[in-house]
């Protein structure tokens, strides 16, 4: 099994906490994105788009 994240949802996470900083506006310090497991019995319900 393995535990699926998602790049391009941290990417886009990322980025708002970065234009926050530079606008000198709050953001919060720790932001916690799900992950979610990966099976033979679910693999089939996603694509490679998923994980990118």
């Amino acid at each position: 099994m393995y535990r699926s994240q998602r790049p391009i949802e941290i990417g886009k996470q990322s980025a708002e906490v970065a234009y926050k900083i530079l606008n000198g506006e709050e953001y919060e310090a720790e932001i916690k994105i799900p992950s979610f497991a990966v099976t033979p019995e679910n693999i089939d319900q996603y694509n490679k788009a998923d994980w990118q």
